[in-house]
């Protein structure tokens, strides 16, 4: 592997981690102000509604797992070739200086 792309690969490491990281916290908050808001009337409200929904729901988990495959390769996929588009722009950039294709030093 190659110096630029695995500054490639960490830049769009980087990058989904603060995406991820910006969402978890955009989920938190806004689960802090329906908590703040929430009482206790509308919080049992469809309490038996949402257990029947519990109860009720899909009982075999063949398809979550082939979903989550699916979006694990895609989600790795997705990684890999914005890695290398990045690794590509930065060669194309850094091209008038020295050319880095030897694979990078291991030790």
């Amino acid at each position: 592997m190659t110096r630029h792309q695995i500054i490639g690969k960490g830049f769009v490491a980087l990058v989904f981690g603060m995406a991820l990281g910006y969402a978890i916290a955009a989920s938190v908050a806004a689960d802090h102000r329906r908590g703040e808001q929430l009482t206790l009337a509308e919080y049992t409200k469809d309490f038996e509604h949402y257990k029947a929904d519990l109860l009720d729901g899909p009982k075999g988990s063949a398809a979550s797992v082939t979903v989550s495959m699916v979006m694990t390769l895609v989600v790795l996929g997705a990684y890999e070739a914005l890695g290398a588009g990045v690794a590509w722009v930065i060669e194309r950039v850094a091209g008038g200086g020295r050319r880095d294709d030897a694979p990078y030093p291991t030790g």
